[in-house]
C-alpha cells in the first residue's frame, strides 16, 4: 500500500482535536458557573429591592410622629449615614437610629437580628432619620435613609434608599 493512498486522521491529530474540544467545554462550564452565580446575585438584589420598597411604603403609612421615625441620637442630616459600611468594613446597625426588630407591620421573620425573606435569605435592615426644622421650631419634614445589607455568592452587597416624609403643617 502506498502512503499517498491512506486516508483519515493520525493519532496526533485526534489528540489535538480532543484537547481543543476539552478546553472549550471547560471554558463553557466556567462561564455557566459565573452565570448561575450572577443569577443568584440578581435574585438577592431583587428581593432586597422588594424589602426596601416595602419599608419605604410602611414609612409612608406611619404617622409623622411615630417613634420609628424619630432621630434618636439627634444628629440630624450629619447622622444619615450612621451604621453604613465604609471601605470594606461591615455595616454597623447598632449605631443607626433604628433597626428592624419586627415591630413594623411587615410579615418578615427575624433571625439573630436579621430580616429573613420567604426563601430564607437574611438581610440586615436599619435606618436613620433627620428632622428638618423650620425657624418656628416645627418639624416640616423628615429625611429617612434606609439601609439593606446582605451576603451573596458575589460578596457583600447593599441597597440604600432615601426618602422624605412631609408634615402637614400650615405655613
Amino acid at each position: 500500500m502506498n502512503k499517498s493512498d491512506e486516508k483519515g486522521f493520525s493519532l496526533i491529530e485526534i489528540l489535538i482535536a480532543i484537547t481543543v474540544f476539552a478546553i472549550g467545554i471547560l471554558a463553557m462550564g466556567k462561564m455557566q458557573i459565573h452565570a448561575i452565580a450572577g443569577n443568584s446575585d440578581a435574585a438577592w438584589r431583587s428581593s432586597a429591592n422588594s424589602i426596601t420598597v416595602s419599608f419605604l411604603e410602611e414609612f409612608r403609612l406611619m404617622s409623622f410622629d411615630d417613634a420609628l421615625l424619630e432621630d434618636n441620637d439627634t444628629d440630624g442630616i450629619a447622622g444619615l449615614d450612621d451604621g453604613r459600611a465604609i471601605a470594606g468594613a461591615p455595616a454597623s446597625p447598632a449605631s443607626a437610629d433604628h433597626q428592624f426588630n419586627g415591630t413594623i407591620g411587615l410579615t418578615y421573620q427575624l433571625d439573630n437580628g436579621n430580616l429573613v425573606d420567604a426563601i430564607g435569605r437574611q438581610y440586615q435592615v436599619f435606618w436613620n432619620v433627620a428632622d428638618n426644622t423650620m425657624p418656628s421650631g416645627e418639624v416640616a419634614s423628615k429625611v429617612i435613609r434606609l439601609f439593606v445589607y446582605w451576603q451573596s455568592q458575589m460578596g457583600s452587597k447593599s441597597a440604600i434608599m432615601t426618602t422624605v416624609k412631609y408634615n402637614n403643617i400650615s405655613l
